[in-house]
């Protein structure tokens, strides 16, 4: 398999040879100010952490762990296999009221209540060492590097992806089996409805009014009695 290379605003992605890698970018690769981007290293950390923990705890099916740490050049990189199958968004409309009933059993069935058996009583990361990670949408809407570690009486945080879109759900082409879910950057412990069944819905095709109740709700969540 040839060697393919690509970039985001902040990442390095190569796959090839049978592995898959994510590199955070230097700040001198940027072409940015650095400032710009909101805990880039610890959400790479954060996906090792909860790979390994989702591993050890669950039969999620995710890639296999293959290395995670600074490469020659001081980069933080992890390295996974590469898991076989097509993406969930990348299938046509036709085919797509299928794919969408066999996923949605699948995850209810048997990919939910795993997770959701893990518990805890502070939000944050699987690794307490790293800040707490807020979804995607409401950390960069905010822009708030930090939010509140909440915590509980009682183990009520469940652990979650927090990211299930079509894009990072991977399924046996033929059977519509998943085959692996992908990318945990955002993943830790949270309220069970942190969680969103965003793979039902393609990117451009959300109701944008109800992720802005979603961000306005989380963000209440982590204000609430916060000190003042």
């Amino acid at each position: 398999m040839e060697t393919e290379t690509w970039f985001s605003e902040q990442r390095e992605f190569t796959m090839g040879n049978g592995l898959f890698s994510k590199r955070q970018l230097k700040p001198s690769e940027l072409g940015y100010p650095p400032e710009r981007l909101i805990l880039p290293e610890e959400r790479i950390k954060n996906e090792y952490a909860a790979l390994c923990y989702i591993r050890d705890n669950t039969t999620i099916p995710i890639p296999e762990i293959e290395s995670f740490g600074r490469d020659e050049n001081d980069s933080l990189k992890l390295v996974t296999g590469i898991v076989a199958g097509k993406m969930l968004e990348d299938f046509d409309d036709e085919e797509r009221p299928a794919v969408l009933e066999a996923v949605d059993q699948q995850m209810e069935r048997h990919i939910f209540p795993q997770p959701q058996k893990l518990q805890r009583d502070s939000v944050g990361c699987v690794d307490e060492s790293l800040p707490v990670i807020a979804p995607n949408c409401l950390m960069y809407k905010h822009r708030r590097p930090f939010w509140r570690r909440v915590t509980s009486d009682t183990p009520s945080f469940v652990f979650c992806h927090n990211d299930l879109s079509g894009f990072n759900i991977i399924l046996n082409p033929d059977t519509y089996e998943i085959a692996a879910i992908i990318d945990w950057e955002y993943a830790g412990f949270f309220p069970a409805w942190f969680d969103r069944r965003l793979w039902r819905e393609r990117y451009n095709k959300r109701n944008w009014d109800e992720v802005d109740k979603y961000i306005e709700d989380a963000k209440d969540f982590f204000d609430k009695d916060a000190p003042k």
